[in-house]
């Protein structure tokens, strides 16, 4: 990319001051080069891909008043708007913007931001057009906030309420005394239409323990579980943010077991079980299944999925005694169950197709509880958290068919299936020496990549397998993509302080950034082209 707008950006700016804010300043840009090049930092993209927000000369702050030792990193916030004819243009927006504080709204047409932070990270919540004008006042002395979907949820200083406001503008909603963990994005959808969780005292005018369920923006609240009638277990949102299930039973029940749905906007409620074993459910990605357990007769426990949209329930096999934990395949087809057991130091893993009765079946028996089990495309990968000396040492990963057979052992860890294709290849980290693995389905026909240095991530961004490696005790990193089933490896930025994508299942763009020059490229921000 060229520099004229590097140019153009340095005299339309000058210095950052006060009387620069808001002025839009354009230029032409050539594709997979250099946006910016002044000092920055942290990024935000919008999902569009066509807004970012970064923070120019980043500095951090000592935050003695929130933790000892504490930092916070604090900059000048400016957002850039590449446009469809191949130019860009930026705005300088506001000073002592805080780094964890910028969110885009998900229709990509708003962002918020505190600035005018303080050492104890407190500042004014602002709106903005995503392009940076019509800075509007949200709130002011907000302590915390975090964007989810259309709704920005925030905390006041010395104040004991979250509070909820649409990205876009509108009224301020109270949303009753702090969520779990003081954090509201554990009681939010994922689209932000909606706000659930157990209130203490008498917010909203119900009893102590109830749930209510408040819809936004309007700010109109549901009881769902009266805390004087009740008590209240476990609580999840489906991860597209469609509906809500609870635990729930009579007032001082020796177990709870009662499982419910209720939808987002409160429309539709519905009673699956009232046998649950209501410790572990879980929702399928696409939101179309609820797996859950019920108590069997046998001592074991019953495993069942329940479908959305045929309304009714299919007994999957029973799993034996002992703690277990759910999941669903990325596609929503399959049901994973991993079991502790009780009566042994063995942990057997369990799969079977979402909706099928009586499908099921064992696929491995571990020696350890394994992490980071993933499924997809018919298929399960487990860590199997053992070292191997021969030939040399390093850790492998079972993939198991879930309709029953044979598996592929191959070495590596951390496994991620690619996303969104019916036969997906599995990306797994390799070390010693450090080494980027693709591999088919089933995890054979493996292709390996050797890497020079540690490597600081790894992931599917669409069809392209990214990842970042640096020397050991170096913040700079390296990203590059492998493409082709890990045959074709393209270089996307050399030596880079921070990197950001759209939030979205297929990014096309990476953004990065440098705060100092590096034999990579110099400072400022920049973008490269993901590889398909």
């Amino acid at each position: 990319m060229g520099y004229t707008i590097g140019v153009v950006m340095l005299v339309g700016f000058g210095c950052s001051g006060a009387s620069n804010f808001g002025i839009a300043v354009c230029g032409s840009v050539e594709p997979g080069g250099q946006l910016d090049p002044q000092v920055a930092g942290t990024m935000v993209v919008a999902p569009d891909e066509k807004h970012v927000a970064f923070l120019r000369d980043p500095h951090t702050i000592e935050a003695g008043c929130i933790s000892r030792g504490a930092q916070l990193e604090l900059g000048t916030l400016v957002v850039l708007e590449l446009q469809s004819d191949g130019s860009a243009c930026q705005r300088v927006v506001a000073d002592d913007v805080s780094s964890y504080s910028v969110f885009f709204s998900s229709d990509s047409q708003d962002l918020v931001f505190r600035d005018g932070v303080d050492h104890c990270g407190v500042g004014r919540l602002k709106a903005a057009d995503s392009h940076g004008s019509n800075v509007r006042l949200v709130h002011g002395s907000v302590s915390s906030d975090v964007g989810i979907g259309s709704t920005v949820f925030f905390t006041v200083q010395d104040e004991d309420y979250d509070l909820g406001a649409p990205i876009a503008g509108g009224k301020t909603i109270s949303l009753g005394t702090h969520s779990e963990f003081g954090d509201p994005r554990y009681a939010s959808n994922a689209t932000g239409t909606a706000f659930a969780y157990r209130k203490y005292g008498s917010d909203h005018g119900v009893a102590d323990g109830s749930l209510v369920l408040i819809a936004l923006p309007s700010g109109r609240s549901q009881t769902l579980v009266d805390g004087a009638a009740e008590e209240l277990g476990n609580r999840i949102w489906s991860p597209r943010g469609n509906w809500l299930a609870f635990c729930h039973g009579p007032k001082g029940a020796a177990e709870l077991a009662s499982l419910t749905l209720v939808a987002a906007d409160g429309s539709t409620r519905i009673d699956v079980s009232t046998n649950s074993a209501c410790y572990a459910f879980t929702f399928s990605p696409d939101d179309a299944w609820l797996v859950y357990p019920e108590i069997d007769s046998s001592g074991g426990t019953r495993l069942l999925t329940y479908s959305l949209k045929d309304r009714s329930s299919v007994a999957l096999g029973v799993l034996p005694e002992g703690d277990f934990s759910l999941a669903f395949s990325d596609e929503s087809a399959s049901v994973v169950a991993t079991v502790d057991l009780t009566t042994s130091v063995t942990s057997p893993i369990y799969a079977g197709p979402a909706g099928t009765a009586g499908s099921l079946r064992v696929l491995v028996d571990t020696l350890a509880f394994p992490v980071g089990i993933v499924s997809a495309g018919g298929y399960v990968a487990v860590p199997n958290g053992n070292w191997t000396a021969v030939p040399t040492g390093y850790w492998t990963v079972g993939v198991y068919p879930v309709s029953g057979g044979a598996p592929v052992t191959i070495p590596g860890s951390d496994p991620l299936f690619e996303p969104g294709v019916p036969q997906p290849h599995l990306l797994l980290r390799q070390y010693p020496p450090s080494a980027i693995a693709i591999a088919a389905t089933d995890g054979t026909a493996a292709t390996t990549h050797a890497v020079p240095d540690f490597i600081s991530f790894a992931t599917w961004l669409g069809s392209a397998a990214v990842y970042g490696t640096a020397p050991d005790s170096s913040d700079l990193v390296t990203i590059s993509a492998l493409t082709s089933a890990g045959a074709v490896t393209t270089l996307l930025a050399s030596e880079i302080g921070a990197y950001a994508w759209a939030p979205i299942p297929a990014p096309t763009r990476l953004f990065y950034s440098r705060t100092v020059a590096t034999a990579g490229g110099p400072v400022g921000v920049s973008y490269a082209d993901l590889p398909r």
